[in-house]
């Protein structure tokens, strides 16, 4: 490739900052001065593009079938969906709509999560044309497709003065404008990636620059370039560059320090909304930044590479059709003979079809100020969370350069399950292509041999025919890099999963529930290890769901890049495998089975810890899937646990605990344990762009909840928001008590966040990252005891209570900072809702401590501020309460008279629950966290 002068290059160089089109199609617009900022020499050199040639090659064109015969713009609009793509992108889009108008052919492009997203952004089409030249278009032409033919589109259509037109069914030559503008896009779109050596994961970057030179070309079909007809003006050639060039960009001032680099190396993939500025990805953390101060690192020695190639022979040109194992689905949605016929009025064509693929990608512009950046994020575990769907579509509509595609900040997981992501700032494959393209490819080859080879050895299945009346499930390839607690990569790990979706209840699975160990459970088992100077070791089971038995029969396809025999062949599944439905509930069925024959029994209140007592030895098994924490007496008991289990599983002994579930674990000098996610939190803190941002003292803004009762315009787009929001709360129940109650408020505005709310979410990470070295201390002296406070009508919006509680035993196990069910009358009110869910809680862990032998004297002391609570409990009825209030005040009464719990009064200035309950100043917060169990050596305190 030839870095552009902006003055003189030659038809390569010219082509390759067009992306792959036409060379008679650049000289036309050089030729006839129908663009400004090119000119072009000669050039002797015949040159057959490689790229072009694997991308664009079809079928033979037939004779064209119409010539257009529309007199001005907007006087008839094709429309056409291109999908659905094998891979989602990372907002969720599926589809892309394209809006081309019949005169100009000026083409607009939407990207659609669902195909009934058509009759929005045709609404929103229609309202931009009409604000641009004052009328709407006469009519516009689509297949009869569903979503073409809605009942809220045909209303739309006769309040505009719109005219539908439909193709005859099964007749897509007649619609043949749109059919062609897709595969052209699409053909452009896999030529940019392919020859600029991008991951498919940035398809819809490709799509949107696509657009955006389509519209500045011209074409045999009409004497300007659609942007000139649009628009009126000439397009500006000066400011094209190379997709997927690097590019250093300016780093602002308020974003660096001192001693930081002015620019960062980025890949350029595409241009604004504006002359001045354009898109740029950061590879490593999958960021797009917006900025017009880059300098741009395209080939200078293109020309001469160019003459060198031309040296060799030409390579021979063979026709041939795309397979199945291209990411793009050639036949998808568009029809081939219709393009080739509309190929001599058409501009030049270009064949494509999408892959989908995750690909990160933010609003946010290295020229924002700190505190505004957006950040993406992007979760895919095999225990991540669920993910919560954003609504959106993205449209490239004017000639200038497009700031669509808004395939916004990575695919959504909101933590419910106690697990997130840990490893944000690296950029796993999406599919077996991605991989293989990967700088990294040869590590990925290695794991998948290590995954297949681990299967053969398993015999989870044997090679056999598809029955006729049988559908396989799918198979795919999941990429994961294993990090250690400092997230430095330790290993590449390659998973073959089944697509469990589409299994049918009743036929392929049955019962589906499996348990995981709660997050208190571990918590305790590391305070009674502490004290009772117990070893704890981690290990790590190899394939833990290859290990159960199949009862049902399952036919699954072979795993892409291992396929053997013939097409019809598929694997008949003896073995569990990850992604099944019952693949869980299998693998937890056959190691309780193992434990259970080693003596171990699983516990009562938490099915997931597995005790042996024998003669007041204890050792405990905490499985949480395939890791398990193993705590003994002694070295000799564990060496018997362990050949026990590599009789077994394929199992890789850790060592003594050190990372468990992305926490770091520290053992102290007096054997007590340190926990901490400093290392997760500085990557959230990257990704969010607020690793460098001024520190908060304080997670939240005290006057914030007051904030909330205002009328505040939502944020055009949240899905940031929820990906923050659930990296916090994972912080909050693994490690930090002292943001809890602030991920709890923020966690009810994720389905419509405001801009005051995405502003306390980042002053929450800000406060996180200057804090990251507070370690949660567990294992000292001390019996089990509870704090517990409400703050009544705390939330301002619908006057409901925040219940807050803490659980110490030598150090905090267990908390809570959630907003009660009920609206209640009274602070007394409040404060009883409050105990209730405290003493339920305690129920739980009582069951917990008889099940680990640890004994509890006399009644359980909780610590209560409100007096009038107190006065209340001894007193025999007399006392008016709603029927809800009633039942808990007689529940907790009962727990007192039984000898249960002993509720005792503490000061409000003692009251520690207190930072649960509702957002402090920054000398309260302080003096709760120390009462917490939060500490730091490093940590200075102002």
């Amino acid at each position: 490739r030839l870095f552009i002068t902006r003055k003189t290059a030659s038809i390569h160089g010219i082509a390759s900052c067009k992306r792959h089109r036409d060379p008679n199609a650049i000289q036309r617009v050089a030729r006839e001065g129908l663009a400004k900022g090119i000119s072009i020499k000669k050039c002797d050199i015949f040159q057959t593009c490689e790229c072009c040639v694997e991308g664009k090659i079809a079928r033979k064109p037939f004779p064209p079938i119409t010539e257009r015969q529309t007199t001005r713009v907007l006087d008839l609009v094709h429309t056409d969906i291109c999908g659905p793509m094998n891979t989602v992108t990372s907002g969720g889009s599926r589809y892309f709509l394209t809006m081309i108008d019949d005169f100009s052919r000026y083409t607009t492009v939407y990207f659609l999560k669902r195909k009934s997203e058509a009759a929005e952004v045709i609404e929103e089409y229609v309202t931009m044309v009409h604000n641009r030249f004052g009328r709407n278009p006469i009519v516009i032409r689509s297949d009869q497709g569903g979503e073409y033919k809605s009942k809220r589109l045909g209303q739309f259509y006769r309040a505009k003065g719109i005219v539908p037109q439909f193709t005859a069914g099964y007749s897509p030559q007649q619609n043949g404008v749109a059919e062609r503008k897709n595969r052209t896009l699409v053909e452009m779109a896999r030529c940019m990636l392919i020859d600029a050596k991008l991951g498919y994961r940035f398809w819809a970057e490709a799509i949107n620059a696509a657009v955006y030179l389509q519209n500045i070309s011209s074409s045999r079909s009409i004497e300007k370039t659609p942007f000139e007809l649009w628009y009126g003006k000439q397009p500006d050639y000066s400011n094209l560059h190379i997709f997927g060039c690097s590019a250093i960009v300016h780093v602002p001032a308020e974003k660096r320090s001192k001693l930081d680099p002015k620019g960062k190396k980025l890949i350029f993939v595409g241009y604004a909304d504006n002359h001045k500025a354009f898109r740029f990805v950061d590879p490593t953390s999958n960021k797009i930044t917006l900025s017009r101060d880059a300098k741009f690192i395209e080939m200078e020695d293109f020309e001469h590479a160019a003459i060198n190639r031309s040296k060799k022979t030409n390579p021979q040109i063979v026709e041939y059709e795309f397979d199945d194992d291209f990411p793009f689905d050639d036949d998808s949605d568009f029809d081939d003979d219709v393009g080739d016929r509309l190929e001599s009025e058409e501009e030049d064509s270009t064949d494509e079809t999408l892959i989908e693929e995750e690909l990160t990608d933010t609003d946010s512009s290295m020229c924002d100020s700190t505190n505004e950046d957006d950040g993406d994020d992007g979760h895919t575990l095999e225990r991540a969370a669920e993910e919560l769907t954003v609504r959106r579509s993205s449209r490239s509509t004017k000639g200038v350069p497009p700031q669509r595609f808004r395939e916004t900040t990575g695919m959504v997981r909101i933590f419910l399950n106690e697990r997130i992501l840990i490893t944000q700032e690296y950029c796993e494959p999406r599919t077996f292509e991605e991989a293989m393209s990967c700088p990294d490819r040869d590590l990925w080859k290695r794991a998948m041999e290590e995954e297949i080879k681990s299967l053969h050895e398993n015999a989870t299945w044997e090679i056999a025919s598809l029955p006729k009346d049988r559908k396989a499930v799918g198979s795919k390839w999941v990429f994961k890099r294993k990090m250690d607690g400092d997230g430095k990569i330790v290993q590449y790990k390659a998973r073959l999963v089944a697509k469990g979706f589409s299994q049918v209840y009743g036929a392929d699975y049955d019962e589906v529930f499996a348990p995981v160990a709660k997050q208190t459970t571990f918590r305790t088992l590391l305070s009674i290890a502490a004290r009772r100077k117990l070893i704890v070791k981690h290990v790590d089971v190899k394939s833990a769901y290859l290990y159960g038995d199949l009862a049902e029969t399952i036919y699954m396809k072979q795993p892409t890049g291992f396929e053997i025999g013939s097409k019809n062949d598929v694997c008949l599944l003896k073995k569990s495998l990850y992604g099944l439905k019952q693949a869980g509930r299998v693998w937890n069925q056959t190691i309780t089975e193992v434990l259970r024959s080693l003596g171990f029994h699983s516990s009562e209140a938490d099915p997931c810890l597995f005790v042996k007592n024998k003669r007041d030895r204890w050792s405990f098994i905490l499985l949480y899937v395939d890791d398990m924490l193993v705590a003994c007496s002694e070295d000799r008991e564990y060496e018997d646990i362990e050949n026990t289990l590599k009789r077994h599983f394929k199992i890789t002994t850790l060592g003594d605990v050190r990372n468990y579930l992305g926490i770091r674990i520290e053992r102290g000098q007096n054997g007590e344990y340190l926990l901490d996610q400093a290392s997760y939190i500085r990557r959230i803190a990257k990704r969010f762009g607020q690793e460098d941002a001024r520190p908060s003292r304080i997670p939240m803004d005290p006057g914030y909840p007051k904030i909330q009762q205002k009328e505040e315009k939502p944020m055009p787009r949240n899905d940031d928001f929820q990906s923050l929001v659930g990296a916090l709360l994972y912080v909050a129940v693994n490690t930090r008590p002292d943001i809890a109650i602030s991920a709890s408020i923020l966690g009810r505005k994720v389905s419509n966040p405001c801009q005051a709310d995405w502003t306390e979410a980042k002053r929450t990470l800000r406060y996180l990252n200057s804090t990251a070295d507070l370690k949660l201390k567990l294992g000292e002296d001390g019996q089990l005891e509870a704090y517990v406070d409400a703050d009544w009508a705390g939330d301002h919006q619908d006057r409901k209570s925040n219940s807050g509680f803490i659980f110490h035993l030598g150090g905090p196990i267990s908390w809570s900072a959630r907003k009660q069910q009920c609206v209640t009358l009274s602070s007394t009110e409040a404060e009883y809702v409050a105990l209730a869910e405290a003493c339920r809680e305690l129920l739980w862990l009582q069951k917990l401590m008889k099940d680990v032998g640890e004994k509890t004297t006399g009644p359980i002391v909780i610590r209560e501020d409100n007096q009038s609570c107190l006065a209340m409990l001894p007193a025999e009825g007399g006392c008016r309460r709603t029927k809800h209030i009633d039942t808990r005040y007689n529940f907790i009464r009962d727990l007192v008279n039984n000898n249960v719990i002993q509720v005792q009064y503490c000061p409000s200035e003692r009251m520690i629950a207190d930072a649960l309950t509702k957002p402090l100043s920054k000398v309260k917060l302080v003096t709760c966290r120390k009462k917490l169990g939060l500490q730091s050596l490093q940590l200075e305190e102002e």
